[in-house]
């Protein structure tokens, strides 16, 4: 019985000392390990090459970014 009530209060204590991140916290991390919000904005362009396989097959491509909104996806 005082096993189950001292391991009752332990959970009970642990569950106070836990907090989860909030999605704000997490993207404010990531954007100061990656370079910094203000380089993020001042990104206008950016190329991600691969390859993918599908089917059996081998592609490479490259997926090309621009503001505001345009994409272009080029596979070889």
């Amino acid at each position: 019985m005082k096993k189950r009530s001292i391991l009752f209060l332990i959970a009970l204590f642990s569950a106070f000392a836990i907090q989860a991140q909030t999605v704000d916290e997490i993207l404010t991390k990531y954007f100061e390990n990656t370079g910094g919000l203000d380089k993020w904005r001042k990104l206008n362009t950016m190329k991600v090459d691969g390859k993918m396989n599908m089917q059996g097959m081998d592609f490479n491509f490259a997926l090309l970014s621009k503001r505001p909104n345009m994409q272009k996806v080029e596979v070889t």
